[in-house]
This record gives C-alpha cells, sequence and structure tokens, in this order.
C-alpha cells in the first residue's frame, strides 16, 4: 500500500464510483462530471480497494450487490482504514435492515438508485461540506 505522499495526485474534489453495472457508473459519471466532479470508476470492492491505495479521493459511492465483493464487504475495509473517504450508499435494496447495516459499517448517506441528478450532488456536497468541518 502507498503512503500518502506516494499516492497519485488526485484533485479533493474527485469521486470514486463503485458499481458492477456499466450503465449506472455511465449515469453516474455524467451526472458527477455535470457537477464539477473527476471520475475515477471501479467494478467491485475489490478494485476499488486498488483505486484507494492508489489516490486520494473526496468520497466514494457505492451500490451494495457487487460480485468478488460487495458494498457491506467495501464499507468494513474503508471503517477500518485511518482516512478513509466518506461514503455514500446507492442502491435498490430498500429493507430497514440493510440502511442500518450500512450506518453501523460508516456510510454517510444512503440513497434509492437511481438517484435524481440534483438528489446526488445534493448529498455529495453535504457530506463533504460535514467531512471538511470535522477536519478542520
Amino acid at each position: 500500500m502507498k503512503t500518502a505522499l506516494e499516492k497519485e495526485t488526485i484533485p479533493l474534489e474527485s469521486i470514486l464510483v463503485v458499481d458492477d453495472s456499466s450503465f449506472t457508473r455511465n449515469r453516474l459519471r455524467e451526472t458527477l462530471m455535470a457537477g464539477g466532479y473527476r471520475v475515477v470508476e471501479a467494478k467491485n470492492g475489490v478494485e476499488a480497494l486498488t483505486k484507494l491505495e492508489q489516490g486520494i479521493f473526496a468520497c466514494v459511492l457505492t451500490d451494495l450487490l457487487m460480485p468478488e465483493m460487495d458494498g457491506f464487504g467495501l464499507l468494513e475495509k474503508l471503517s477500518k482504514m485511518p482516512s478513509s473517504p466518506p461514503a455514500i450508499v446507492l442502491s435498490s435494496d430498500i429493507q430497514k435492515t440493510s440502511r442500518e447495516k450500512c450506518q453501523q459499517l460508516g456510510a454517510k448517506v444512503f440513497l434509492n438508485k437511481p438517484p435524481k441528478g440534483e438528489e446526488l450532488l445534493s448529498a455529495i456536497e453535504s457530506v463533504l461540506n460535514r467531512a471538511c468541518l470535522t477536519t478542520r
């Protein structure tokens, strides 16, 4: 794992989008880029962890149901990282138990799929503003 000094220089407004559906990743990328964010994509939690080792991200958007490592596994790994970016879960799984588990694992926001563009951008801005306040 690279140290903070060895990590690729990625602007702090970079968002890591983790979803096994290329259609969903494309839609999210379009919305995020229109909102002024740089987007890096991963197909599952394993690939996301590799991307996180390579760069610094302002936020992670993750689906729950994915092959190799699902969103719950990714959230668990993120919760054990010393300086992980805040996570937002995007899922069509609307069960209360899933939402609660995501919160217990550190997710800052849970949005139903597909999120409306304004809803997604507002959630990201809220999470990033909270992150800035806690690091001051």
